[in-house]
């Protein structure tokens, strides 16, 4: 449940497990077996950390907390802390995905931006990239990639004397004619009425 950041049905469940343990030994066991996920999970996060901003002598030592419930408070209190930063972790690796991805694809408009090809390049399943994308930017990759071939194609128009062909070629179209048909149906203007018009 922790590390699919699944914050409310992990505090059910680790209040549950916490309030499970009716003799002394047991709650012992529950005890420790839990502060070694969570000392596990903070070493996932911040790999050789002292865990100087950590609580290691309330989590380590049962003696500490007069009562069962102080002893849980302490964990739930950890298991936010973190829940808190594996998001973090994951929306900073998630922007570095989605910034990578918008860096290849304005540097290569002319290349291969088949969703296959794009996973690759960052590493992830295809289908996972596409929902990953689309959660955390609210539009599709191929919409982000159409807008930015038309963007290069109307600058590609107002400052260049490319043949559209070319401009075309530039901005990923194998044909004029799909280049054309994809700017009308987006601008209302063919090509060569857009250059006109500038």
């Amino acid at each position: 449940l922790m590390n699919e950041g699944l914050e409310e049905p992990f505090i059910e469940y680790l209040k549950e497990v916490l309030g499970r343990p009716t003799k002394f030994a047991d709650y012992v066991q529950v005890y420790y077996s839990v502060a070694a996920l969570l000392l596990a999970q903070l070493e996932w996060l911040n790999p050789g950390t002292d865990g100087s901003d950590i609580d290691l002598e309330g989590l380590f030592n049962l003696s500490t907390h007069s009562t069962s419930e102080q002893a849980a408070q302490t964990f739930l209190t950890l298991s936010l802390l973190i829940l808190s930063r594996r998001r973090e972790l994951q929306d900073e690796r998630t922007s570095q995905v989605i910034n990578k991805l918008h860096q290849h694809i304005c540097h290569h408009l002319d290349g291969d931006l088949s969703l296959t090809k794009l996973a690759e390049i960052v590493y992830l399943n295809p289908t996972y990239l596409s929902v990953l994308y689309k959660q955390s930017t609210g539009n599709n990759l191929s919409e982000y990639i159409a807008r930015i071939r038309l963007e290069k194609a109307k600058e590609l128009l107002e400052t260049t004397p490319l043949k559209i062909h070319e401009i075309a070629e530039k901005v990923g179209f194998e044909t004029a004619g799909y280049f054309t048909r994809f700017f009308k149906k987006r601008l209302n203007l063919t090509p060569q009425e857009f250059r006109a018009k500038t």
